[in-house]
């Protein structure tokens, strides 16, 4: 008797476990894997693992120059925040989160003013720039480069076009190391790295 009633008694307490774990409310995805929302409130369309299909297309230089002539919008122009100067007046790590909806060429810049081409020159010499593309590094050599005069300086626009966009997350970085102490002509800069960093949510 005593094994009989040892059998049911198992029967029994595994049907009240199953049974209680049945009425456990499913837990829902993080916020950042969350099919729709992202945990900055960003809506995107696919986990984070959507990276794992593929980078954006990085463009040929004439095709980024014809980009940028054809009036293609910047990363910054697309994201949600719009920074205060003083946030590029230091080292350090200022962040960009850009909603993107559909396949759309999107321009990724680096951007730097002087008070005159000649010191525009001088602090290129002292500036070394690298890009990260979802964990992959863009060579410079891949970037157009363009000069244009506002707001009474001269400014160099070291840019590329992205295109070919996959659903989900797309990572991408711009490091500005300043090796030396910078004068723009008006400011002073200290030495160090000036990130820009960019997520990228693409919904298609």
């Amino acid at each position: 008797m005593s094994g009989r009633f040892f059998y049911w008694f198992l029967v029994i307490m595994t049907w009240i476990i199953l049974s209680a774990c049945a009425a456990l409310p499913s837990q829902p995805a993080p916020p950042s894997l969350a099919a729709g929302t992202h945990e900055s409130g960003v809506p995107v369309s696919m986990t984070a693992s959507a990276v794992l299909f593929g980078a954006p297309k990085v463009l040929s230089i004439t095709e980024a120059e014809a980009s940028l002539k054809a009036g293609v919008e910047f990363l910054e122009d697309l994201a949600r925040e719009k920074h205060d100067p003083a946030a590029f007046a230091k080292p350090g790590v200022v962040e960009y989160f850009v909603p993107l909806a559909g396949d759309k060429p999107v321009i990724w810049v680096y951007t730097w003013c002087a008070s005159n081409p000649e010191t525009l020159l001088t602090n290129f010499g002292n500036i070394e720039l690298k890009f990260e593309l979802d964990e992959k590094e863009i060579s410079v050599d891949s970037f157009a480069v363009y000069e244009t005069d506002a707001n009474g300086k001269r400014c160099r626009l070291v840019y590329t076009s992205l295109s070919e966009w996959t659903a989900g997350e797309h990572h991408l970085v711009t490091v500005a190391t300043f090796k030396t102490k910078i004068n723009d002509g008006l400011a002073d800069y200290e030495p160090g790295d000036y990130v820009l960093d960019y997520m990228v949510y693409v919904r298609l």
